[in-house]
């Protein structure tokens, strides 16, 4: 019985090879075929006078990236105008006594007489923490 478990066991094992490298080179087919990189490489290798008069070819990889780069820095310096609105505005309605970011709260109380840390007494401290409690040693082993 044994022997024919192990021929059973055998003649799976021989099915599924080819089934596997049939899965393995399925997906390497696709992977390659929707990789990126290699749609770009194939259009900037192949000549332009190759391309059908009909057919429009692409346009020039790096005049597509310099204007996405354009349009990024366009995005960039607009949200930096925003980020100057929202402080001017927080500023406005906290009286110019918000902490700016990449300051310290410190050096801005210091440096400004009005504002009500530096105007009034300085807070009390926090209290000291407990101490932590004694550690228990063994010395014996378990069970003696």
């Amino acid at each position: 019985m044994t022997d024919s478990a192990k021929v059973r066991r055998r003649a799976t094992a021989l099915a599924l090879i080819p089934a596997t490298a049939g899965v393995f080179g399925a997906s390497v087919a696709w992977a390659s075929s929707h990789d990126p990189f290699s749609a770009a490489a194939g259009a900037a290798g192949a000549p332009a006078a190759s391309a059908p008069a009909g057919q429009t070819t692409t346009p020039d990889p790096q005049a597509t990236v310099d204007q996405k780069v354009t349009d990024l820095a366009a995005k960039i310096s607009q949200a930096q105008d925003r980020i100057a609105q929202l402080q001017a505005t927080l500023d406005a309605q906290t009286g110019g006594t918000a902490p700016q970011p990449g300051t310290s709260a410190a050096s801005k109380s210091t440096s400004k007489t009005t504002a009500p840390a530096a105007a009034g007494a300085p807070a009390a401290a926090a209290p000291a923490p407990k101490p932590a409690p004694a550690v228990q040693v063994v010395t014996k082993p378990s069970g003696a």
